[in-house]
């Protein structure tokens, strides 16, 4: 395995994936990294054989969660919060290639993205409807990311990580991130342009790990929630840029193009359909749910 000490670039974005045994994220491990303009963290948290000629910068190992393990890595390379622009904090069972990762970062630094998210394939495992692929869209200006796979400037990074201390499971960071941007209006999206695909069914693997140890992911909510106290956050696109490169800046608008595009391709959302007056809550959500609560 080639492990690597990644060298400061003007604007190189960071991969940071906590990597246990069932992970997929081995097409991302074979690119050297003189032909990509990101650098790979793996932070292993159970033992994990990878090949000899494995492309890897940075190796840590911590047995943990996702937002434990992540803030122990930074605790332990201070100096890589000042090297990168943009953190990619994903999820280990994220279907995604390297060119993929290269159009994630460009299209984040290119719209100067604060905080932002890739969206999922219509057939992947999703907590929010909001965060699947819209067809038709290149990206929606949203009120919320999800811990699954967030890109964190700089900036939101060194302002959050504090609060990764005491959470593996990190639930309820994502009601608290978004008040850390600086331009909330157009500082936070979906991105439709580079649709990732999520290949394990939600939190029961993140569960089951936990409870081996004994550790509640809904205690670790409730204290995170408490200690900053967070107010719970909808999901709701605002305005968005169409493929055609059209802005729609009305929500009313928004959630008519979106529950109809979504309404489509209903035949292609397949880990979880949707019924019908799903749709319907859907775009009433949209339309009329306040922000927070």
């Amino acid at each position: 395995m080639k492990t690597m000490t990644g060298q400061a670039g003007n604007g190189r974005g960071l991969v940071l994936v906590r990597v246990g045994a069932d992970h997929r994220i081995a097409g991302l491990l074979n690119v050297p990294r003189q032909k990509r303009d990101w650098d790979l963290a793996v932070s292993l948290y159970e033992e994990v054989p990878f090949a000899d000629d494995a492309c890897i910068d940075f190796l840590h190992c911590y047995r943990g969660g996702k937002w434990d393990g992540i803030h122990a890595f930074f605790a332990e390379n201070p100096e890589l919060l000042a090297r990168y622009d943009y953190f990619w904090l994903v999820d280990d069972d994220i279907e995604v290639t390297p060119a993929q990762v290269d159009k994630l970062f460009d299209y984040v630094r290119i719209h100067d993205f604060e905080l932002a998210q890739p969206a999922l394939t219509l057939d992947s495992y999703y907590s929010y409807r909001l965060t699947l692929h819209c067809p038709g869209f290149l990206h929606r200006y949203t009120n919320f990311v999800e811990i699954m796979a967030p890109v964190l400037s700089r900036h939101v990074l060194e302002n959050v990580i504090p609060h990764f201390a005491n959470t593996r499971s990190g639930l309820g960071i994502d009601w608290h991130w978004h008040d850390l941007v600086a331009r909330p209006e157009r500082g936070i999206a979906i991105i439709d342009a580079v649709p990732v695909g999520h290949r394990r069914p939600l939190r029961q693997h993140l569960r089951g790990k936990m409870r081996e140890d004994g550790v509640c992911p809904d205690m670790e909510m409730k204290r995170l929630v408490e200690a900053l106290e967070l107010k719970r956050v909808f999901a709701i696109a605002k305005a968005g840029v169409l493929r055609d490169r059209r802005t729609v800046e009305s929500r009313f608008q928004m959630a008519c193009m979106m529950t109809w595009a979504y309404w489509l391709v209903r035949d292609r959302i397949t880990a979880r359909p949707w019924s019908f007056p799903e749709f319907v809550f859907f775009g009433w959500r949209q339309m009329f749910m306040s922000l927070s609560q």
